[in-house]
Parts: structure tokens; C-alpha cells; sequence
């Protein structure tokens, strides 16, 4: 009660109300001076990661949107093409005049060429976004995935452990392109041989690791970079924030990788 002893002589609770008061009117200009301005700025600097949140997640939907189109007008358009041009083939091969068997080697050459086009419009289409991820769910994308990329990567193993239940539209679509450029990621620049990828459901979250025993990283270097790898982790980054999630990246120099990402099961629905 330093500020009550230069008064005349008062209570005890008095002298501590006094110094209260006081004490009160000396801390009220710091208070519209400092701390109002500093709370200002939290709360702008809050509604802007959350703008920045919204349109993320509203930049990552049309992206998703326009590769869903792109993939069914590739599946559904150029392959009716290819079929019914098949289909001629055959025909003209039955009714063509001259030498038949000169026709039919030519036929044949161009039905191989057409079966192979057929299937690169189908990988392109299952790479920008494979139906199945719509139809058939997360565990048999997932593995489809995995088949074709140790067709190209037959020293890769893969380890997968994920249940058959659908999740939402949205967290399939994340977890799959969380998957996708981890494996790109890994077949690039790992040089490893064991993959595991692992989908842990628990009531709230819905936890996705990718685990390599590849050559590993410097992380901080590969987050200033502005090369594809850079890129990829950014991209990462950015979907799982957009889902209000938790990406953790443990990696080092010779000693493999950790991708792990936490989302929330239940999404809002953001503007």
C-alpha cells in the first residue's frame, strides 16, 4: 500500500481500494495505447490465415474439379472414339479387296497402335484423377496406385495397411494426393526399397504415414528451394492446412523419411 502511505491516515480496506483505483488509472492509458492495438492486430492477422485458408481450399477444390472433368471427358469421349475406330477395323479387315493378307497387316498395325493409345489415354486419365478414387474408395485407388508404379519401380517393396471403409469425398481426395506425391517424392529422389503406407482411423482424426528407408533429406534446405521437391512439400502443406490437419515431416541425411498427416474427420464446409 505504497501509494495509500502519502495519504492521511485510513482504513486498511480503504487504503487498498485507493491503491486499486489508482493503481487502475495509471494502467488505463497502457492498456488503449498498448494492448487494444496489439489485440487488433491478432485478430486481423487471425481472419487473414483463415482467408488464406478458405481460398486455398477453394483453389484446391477447382483444381480437383477440373481434373475430375478432364479425366471423365479422356475416359468416356476418346475412349468410345478408339473403340467404335477398333470396331471399323475389324470390319474393313473382314471386307477389304485386293491382297487380304497385305490389308490385314496393315489393319493389325493400326489396331496395335490404337490399343496402345488407348492405354495412354487411360494412365493419363487414372494420373489426373483416377475414377476409382469416385467409385470404388481410397484402399483400391491406393493399391492400383502402388501396382503401377512397381511395374515401373520393380526394386520398390510397398507395405500397405489401410481399411476398406469410405471416408468423405474431400479427406479421400486429400489422403490420396498426400500418397501420390509422397511415392512421386520417393521414386525421384530416395533411392530406397521399403515403403510403408499406413491409414489410422481413430473417432476424431484420421492419421496417414508414408514411411521410406531411402537416403533422406536436409528439410529446411529442401523447403527454401524452389525446385519440384520444394514445391511438392509446399503443396502438402497446403492441402492438410486447408483441412485444418497436421503435416509432420521427420527426415535426415541417410536415415529415410517420415510423412505423417492428422485431419480431422469431421470437415466444415468452408465458403
Amino acid at each position: 500500500m505504497l501509494l495509500a502511505d502519502s495519504l492521511p491516515e485510513m482504513s486498511n480496506s480503504i487504503a487498498a481500494l485507493t491503491d486499486a483505483t489508482i493503481l487502475l488509472l495509471c494502467l488505463s492509458p497502457a492498456y488503449f495505447v498498448l494492448y487494444r492495438p496489439l489485440r487488433n492486430s491478432w485478430d486481423k492477422n487471425r481472419l487473414h490465415q483463415q482467408e488464406i485458408r478458405r481460398l486455398n481450399h477453394q483453389l484446391l477444390t477447382a483444381s480437383e474439379n477440373e481434373r475430375r472433368q478432364l479425366a471423365r471427358n479422356l475416359h468416356d469421349e476418346f475412349g468410345q472414339i478408339l473403340t467404335g475406330l477398333q470396331i471399323e477395323i475389324q470390319l474393313v479387315k473382314q471386307d477389304v479387296g485386293g491382297d487380304p493378307e497385305t490389308a490385314r497387316t496393315q489393319c493389325d498395325w493400326i489396331s496395335q497402335q490404337l490399343t496402345g493409345l488407348s492405354g495412354q489415354v487411360r494412365d493419363i486419365s487414372r494420373t489426373l484423377r483416377p475414377i476409382m478414387l469416385d467409385t470404388t474408395g481410397l484402399a483400391a485407388t491406393l493399391r492400383w496406385l502402388i501396382k503401377t508404379v512397381a511395374s515401373h519401380q520393380p526394386q520398390l517393396r510397398f507395405q500397405l495397411q489401410i481399411p476398406e471403409g469410405r471416408l468423405s469425398a474431400q479427406l479421400e481426395t486429400v489422403l490420396y494426393r498426400l500418397c501420390q506425391e509422397a511415392i512421386n517424392n520417393i521414386c525421384k529422389h530416395s533411392r530406397a526399397q521399403q515403403v510403408t503406407i499406413e491409414l489410422n482411423l481413430s473417432q476424431e482424426w484420421v492419421t496417414l504415414s508414408v514411411i521410406d528407408d531411402g537416403c533422406g533429406f536436409d528439410l529446411p534446405a529442401v523447403e527454401k528451394s524452389a525446385g519440384e521437391a520444394g514445391l511438392g512439400l509446399i503443396g502438402m502443406r497446403e492441402r492438410v492446412a486447408a483441412c485444418c490437419g497436421k503435416l509432420q515431416i521427420l527426415t535426415r541425411p541417410d536415415e529415410g523419411c517420415m510423412v505423417s498427416a492428422q485431419i480431422p474427420l469431421a470437415q466444415k464446409e468452408l465458403p
